[in-house]
């Protein structure tokens, strides 16, 4: 049962990673994010190929000890072993994904209230082009679908995580952790206006 509902996780995942590409695109991934969702979702045979027709470079792994390990993902616990190997240090894994988890969470509530207003917005509109009975027709209107919108916050979105750099600043020091995660994307702007960035 526990195996089922992996495959399945990593089939919705490779999935939603997938969500607002045409059918001819597809995102790249890195090496171990696409390894980890191809044993998830059960799409590695038994000799530790890809099915999909190549063989993939097994790339930071040196014994096969290591290569055993990641080719039997049987549980949860292993998934959250393998993520947690990809930190600098494994102890902090869980206050590290806690934060990933917490700014995803915070990123799509932002982005459900944003496409309500703006589904709200274009309603008034129409109630309001209505109301002038004008012959003009509503056609950029409704080209304006929900999918651009989603998409344009996501970029947005994007680009508050990696910084939009508005005058010469000085360059900080970071830490080994990825910042976009630490903080949500709101209060990384916070940050940046009280410190005058």
């Amino acid at each position: 049962m526990e195996t089922e509902v992996i495959e399945s996780l990593g089939i919705i995942i490779y999935k939603a990673l997938d969500y607002g590409l045409k059918e001819n695109e597809e995102r790249e991934l890195s090496p171990p994010l696409e390894q980890l969702i191809d044993h998830m979702a059960n799409t590695v045979e038994a000799d530790g190929s890809n099915d999909e027709g190549y063989e993939a470079a097994e790339e930071g792994l040196g014994d096969e000890d290591e290569k055993r390990k990641i080719s039997a993902i049987r549980s949860y616990r292993d998934v959250m072993k393998l993520c947690a190997a990809h930190l600098p240090t494994e102890s902090d894994a869980p206050n590290h994904y806690q934060a990933v988890c917490r700014a995803l969470f915070a990123e799509t509530m932002e982005l459900h209230t944003f496409l309500t207003k703006i589904k709200s917005a274009k309603e008034n509109l129409k109630k309001i082009q209505e109301m002038e009975k004008s012959d003009e027709s509503s056609t950029d209107l409704e080209e304006l679908k929900n999918a651009d919108w989603a998409r344009f916050w996501v970029q947005v979105m994007r680009d508050l995580r990696n910084g939009v750099k508005l005058k010469k600043v000085q360059e900080r020091q970071y830490n080994p952790l990825p910042i976009e995660y630490q903080l949500t994307p709101y209060e990384m702007l916070m940050d940046d206006i009280r410190c005058k960035r």
